[in-house]
């Protein structure tokens, strides 16, 4: 206390008072609460990759020998010798192909050959690309005979996520999923705290799909219900996974997004307004905020002030993290409903509301609340307002995380009825 007890930028207690300590002037500013009316985004962001999951583009020689010369293959020229045979220019073809930029080891694209059949198996961000152009190779003018392009395997371009029942994840945090060739599936999901959960999987080659159900092995710690995705071409329509090896990443975010690195930069300048340094605020971490949920933890009032606070040392500026204070729903409405509240993940004794009294409904509620407080970090506190409903509070600025359960009526009947709203603070 005494190190930190200021006024107007000067120290009072620490033993200092009266030394001159220089112009230091203070500046404060208070963040706004960010609220969300879900805890996990639907709108996953899902990334394909894979070794076999672009398309596969083939070219067959057919001259038994060349008359020698040069052809050019998807825009690189290839020197073939007279007599060679179709094998040797496959050979010759794939050779200069690989030592190109355009399908080189940097590429993403994976060139070879086998007798007189050369395959360019592309990667799937390429998409849907043209077929591998093939100039000075078609009889009887050319110097060696070409099959047309054969292009198989189409890329797979994207994939749609699909709940049954209106399931959902459960934590927000980063799902692996790879199919090997031979239709096995190994999955894995991280949360936002590092730990790791294996999933089980299973691959339906002929309808293009891979699905969890929530019954299955550990499925159910991360899923609410049975979870497909499936695989799609160019066209939108779904693509044969038989003998492919794809992987599919899909990012899970919490409602409430964390800070990304460089969102917050603080700049010293001279008096002259000189840039003398910049010092960028790192990504909040859900490792930083060990009090609230981890599905929003990232996005924390916690996570964020101990990412600024990890440069306090750089550039003499602290974060406080500040009360949490969530707004009640409007009450209206006189029927009787019921359910309970789950608040960061902990959930009420049953709430029963009292008819045409919302009143006595607010102290019951309140009660209901309080009486979990000890788990929640969160205090529930009566308005005293049908237009204000309930106010919860974390003093130490954790993330109150409100869903409901067990509800008789409808999510939108038992809110005004209780006055608390759900979603995320």
């Amino acid at each position: 206390i005494s190190q930190h007890t200021e006024w107007n930028g000067f120290p009072l207690l620490n033993g200092t008072v009266g030394e001159p300590v220089g112009e230091r002037p203070v500046y404060k500013t208070v963040a706004a609460g960010d609220f969300d009316t879900i805890f996990i985004d639907p709108t996953t962001t899902r990334t394909i990759a894979g070794a076999s999951a672009g398309e596969l583009q083939t070219l067959t020689f057919q001259a038994a020998t060349t008359a020698g010369g040069t052809i050019t293959v998807g825009g690189v020229s290839v020197v073939l010798a007279a007599s060679d045979a179709d094998t040797v220019v496959a050979t010759k073809v794939a050779a200069a192909l690989n030592a190109s930029d355009t399908f080189g080891a940097n590429s993403g694209r994976v060139v070879t050959a086998v007798n007189a059949t050369v395959t360019v198996q592309f990667p799937a961000t390429a998409g849907n690309p043209d077929p591998i152009s093939v100039a000075d190779a078609a009889p009887p003018t050319g110097a060696v005979g070409v099959s047309p392009v054969a292009e198989t395997n189409p890329a797979f371009t994207s994939t749609t996520e699909t709940f049954t029942n209106a399931g959902k994840f459960l934590s927000s945090g980063t799902l692996n999923i790879s199919v090997a060739s031979n239709g096995t599936v190994t999955s894995s999901f991280v949360d936002s705290l590092g730990e790791s959960t294996t999933l089980t999987g299973n691959r339906d080659a002929a309808n293009g799909t891979v699905t969890f159900t929530a019954a299955s092995g550990n499925n159910s710690q991360i899923i609410s219900d049975t979870l497909v995705y499936t695989f799609k071409d160019p066209a939108g329509a779904a693509s044969d996974l038989t003998g492919r090896a794809v992987n599919l990443t899909v990012d899970v975010a919490g409602s409430i997004s964390p800070l990304r690195t460089g969102d917050i930069v603080f700049v010293q300048r001279d008096a002259s307004g000189n840039v003398l340094g910049r010092v960028s605020i790192p990504e909040s971490e859900a490792r930083n905020d060990t009090l609230s949920p981890a599905n929003n933890a990232a996005g924390s009032a916690i996570a964020i002030a101990a990412a600024i606070n990890s440069k306090t040392a750089d550039t003499g500026i602290a974060a406080v993290v500040n009360k949490n204070v969530m707004v009640g729903a409007p009450m209206s409405g006189a029927s009787v409903v019921s359910g309970n509240l789950v608040i960061n993940g902990y959930s009420t004794p049953a709430i029963q509301t009292i008819y045409n009294n919302p009143r006595d409904t607010r102290a019951a509620v309140v009660e209901a609340i309080n009486f979990i407080s000890a788990q929640t970090g969160v205090v529930a506190i009566n308005t005293g307002s049908d237009t204000e409903g309930i106010r919860l509070e974390a003093a130490d600025g954790r993330n109150i995380e409100i869903s409901y359960a067990n509800l008789t009526s409808s999510a939108t009947d038992f809110a005004a009825r209780v006055g608390v709203r759900s979603g995320v603070q």
